[in-house]
């Protein structure tokens, strides 16, 4: 079929209302309503009007960008409008739009979190279960999330030297786990004009969102069916006969990397109600560093072996909950704060673990809370910890007074007072506070004296980076728990 002007508007406008009807129902995620954010450069602008064009798209609509100049498109992208000489760039490829896609996954996560979070934490006295919710709430919008990507070159007023194509990328939650898929296609050169060229990418885009939006059930009702179908057939009548779409996609088989040099590997959330039932979430690092990355969140670190994890553990967590609310402000505590245990898989003083050791201790954790959340690292060290963080959220991490001592030791930093004060201002610069627990000496055991931060020297000016958890005693560790069995 040769290349027309006239496009057959009603047909997109019905696909659309489709896809705002009934986005929401679907049981691939949890039931709630797909947030969808685009961002396009160079072709595809004309969906973004159809979408807007018809009522109800702030149900699915969460945010849309169209940088055009090439600085704009760098600083979305890269953050700076200017690029360094050694990052060669092609605007018009996959790779753009896989960033492009990743981007706007990234704002549709954060932004339909912030407009609905708010409603289940309205009070200013924010209860313990609200506060461990912020990771099951961040996790669930990541999984109805959508960010789609598309850059391109069509005709313009001058002929083009090269390619009329474009490359289409989304992210989205699918089949239990994450993927990214692209479609690309290459257009015959000055069969067409630059108004069809556009409608015929922006129909691409519609079609994408649509796969990836409806759910199964619904795309096999009578009616949704007859649309996609009208809707796929008009489209691949506009298309010549040697244009093809291409597509390809990607998925992490394992949801954590251990091999990766990164310091952050994932998350993982657990919560089990009154009927024994269980909601996990296993985020990788990618959605993980998202969620840590957030600068309105604050956090509690509580870092160990937990092996097991004990009673005295989960009393611990909960006095720092008290007090790390108590720092926080009226609009803070609304906000949520999300209480960790971290899991290194590697560690200074002890051998690190592998995936069946770390299954192992999440299992073990389910029995002794019903509710929590666990940060999985390769961070040993407590200035690596720190560096997970945005820096304007504050983090409390929850240590023993023995390690308190060792924080503030110059033996620990090569007997350099320069060294440790060094370390002392990162934790300052990233909003890092200690809350202390008392501990018994590890060194003189026998001796049965308890230490408190009365009993540490903490280098002046850096005060106020330790608080204390006052009037706290629980003299059980996991080691004497392993021993016994």
């Amino acid at each position: 079929m040769k290349p027309h002007s006239s496009f057959n508007l009603t047909l997109i406008q019905k696909a659309i209302r489709l896809l705002y009807d009934h986005h929401g129902s679907n049981s691939t995620s949890t039931g709630k309503n797909r947030a969808a954010s685009l961002i396009v450069s160079g072709v595809g602008s004309t969906s973004l009007a159809w979408l807007f064009g018809v009522p109800g798209a702030s149900s699915y609509l969460m945010d849309a960008h169209i940088p055009y100049g090439m600085s704009a498109v760098n600083e979305l992208l890269f953050d700076h409008p200017v690029l360094d000489a050694t990052q060669e760039i092609k605007y018009v490829s996959e790779e753009v739009a896989l960033r492009m896609s990743s981007k706007a996954f990234a704002k549709s996560a954060h932004i339909s979190f912030f407009s609905r979070y708010p409603h289940s934490c309205k009070n200013d006295d924010t209860s313990m279960s609200e506060c461990n919710a912020v990771l099951q709430n961040y996790a669930s919008c990541l999984s109805n999330a959508i960010g789609l990507g598309c850059t391109g070159a069509i005709r313009t007023l001058q002929p083009k030297k090269g390619k009329h194509h474009a490359f289409i990328a989304i992210k989205c939650f699918e089949n239990g786990k994450f993927v990214n898929k692209t479609y690309s296609i290459e257009l015959e050169k000055d069969k067409r004009e630059r108004e069809e060229e556009e409608n015929l990418i922006s129909l691409l885009i519609i079609r994408t969102l649509l796969n990836h939006s409806l759910p199964d059930h619904i795309k096999v009702e009578e009616n949704t069916k007859s649309i996609l179908n009208e809707l796929d057939q008009y489209f691949n009548n506009l298309l010549l006969e040697n244009e093809i779409v291409q597509n390809k996609e990607w998925s992490e088989e394992n949801v954590w990397n251990f091999e990766s040099d990164s310091s952050l590997i994932g998350l993982y959330s657990y919560s089990r109600n009154l009927n024994n039932e269980e909601t996990i979430y296993e985020l990788g690092h990618e959605e993980a560093q998202l969620f840590l990355k957030e600068k309105y969140l604050n956090f509690i670190l509580f870092p160990g072996s937990f092996n097991p994890l004990h009673h005295g553990h989960i009393q611990l967590m909960e006095r720092a909950k008290k007090i790390a609310l108590s720092q926080l402000s009226d609009v803070e505590k609304r906000i949520g704060l999300e209480a960790f245990f971290e899991l290194s898989v590697q560690n200074v003083d002890k051998k690190g673990i592998d995936v069946n050791i770390l299954r192992e201790r999440l299992e073990g954790m389910k029995k002794v809370s019903d509710r929590f959340s666990c940060l999985i690292t390769k961070a040993p060290l407590f200035i690596q910890k720190a560096k997970l963080f945005n820096k304007d959220s504050k983090i409390f991490i929850v240590i023993g007074s023995d390690t308190a001592i060792r924080i503030v030791d110059t033996k620990y930093y090569k007997n350099s007072e320069e060294e440790m004060i060094k370390a002392l201002m990162v934790f300052k610069q990233h909003n890092c506070v200690f809350l202390v627990g008392g501990r018994l000496d590890q060194k003189d055991k026998t001796s049965q004296k308890f230490i408190t931060m009365s009993d540490i020297n903490v280098p002046k000016g850096f005060e106020d980076i330790f608080i204390e958890i006052p009037e706290f005693r629980v003299d059980i560790s996991s080691t004497e728990l392993r021993n016994k069995k």
